[in-house]
């Protein structure tokens, strides 16, 4: 058994393919709040999977409760790589000679949930605790690595979780990858996809409707009117 944080990838955005798909692609980002990041170091297994069940039920006064469905982890990947929301010049500063072998990469990156864009990708002399703490809390991470999948998905009987959680997998260590490298990059101009303020699902600009600073897919901007 190992400890891995698990975290469920699939949504309106994502279905089990299409995020395969992406991160064979190009890799992986997934946000993560600094306060869990820095309790993580390079190498650390993270775990996406998907969730079989209803993830929220509303009753008639409006509480709402997470039955239980399937949690079916079917990847892992080693942090490797951490994407932060900083300058050039705030990163090398905040980091200095815990950096190394700087890379200038000036490419944008769209994903599904988002875009943005990477500036430089530096080796990095620090843990991952350090790093964080260098840059600060308030800023944007993101963690990725290499995915690997899974001969069988785990299935684990859970409630639906937002973030990350730290679960006992039963992964052999054949099946773990080594750990490759330690890098960060620098990104700017993060644009998240938006969601429609109705319905709470992705919606992309070219088929949706703005209005008092919201967000809506053109049927439900109607049904919103309708209600309104």
């Amino acid at each position: 058994m190992v400890k891995a944080y698990v975290t469920i990838v699939t949504s309106d955005t994502y279905s089990l393919q299409s995020f395969i798909d992406e991160a064979s692609r190009i890799g992986i980002a997934r946000a993560i709040p600094a306060s869990i990041l820095k309790g993580m170091d390079w190498g650390e297994l993270i775990a996406p999977a998907d969730f079989k069940g209803t993830r929220r039920l509303v009753d008639e006064f409006g509480h709402v409760s997470s039955p239980t469905g399937i949690l079916s982890i079917f990847g892992f990947f080693r942090l490797t790589n951490i994407n932060v929301s900083a300058d050039t010049s705030e990163i090398e500063e905040r980091l200095g000679s815990k950096l190394a072998d700087k890379v200038e990469v000036n490419t944008k990156v769209t994903r599904a949930c988002g875009s943005y864009y990477i500036a430089n990708t530096y080796k990095v002399l620090c843990s991952v605790k350090e790093l964080v703490d260098a840059l600060g809390g308030d800023k944007k991470y993101f963690v990725g690595g290499r995915l690997i999948l899974l001969k069988e998905p785990i299935e684990i009987e859970s409630t639906y979780f937002r973030g990350y959680k730290l679960i006992d997998l039963p992964i052999s260590e054949d099946e773990l990858a080594a750990v490759e490298k330690a890098t960060v990059s620098n990104i700017f101009g993060y644009k998240r996809k938006e969601r429609c303020s109705y319905c709470g699902r992705g919606v992309s600009e070219a088929h949706c409707i703005f209005e008092e600073g919201r967000a809506f897919h053109k049927k439900c901007y109607k049904l919103w009117k309708e209600g309104s």
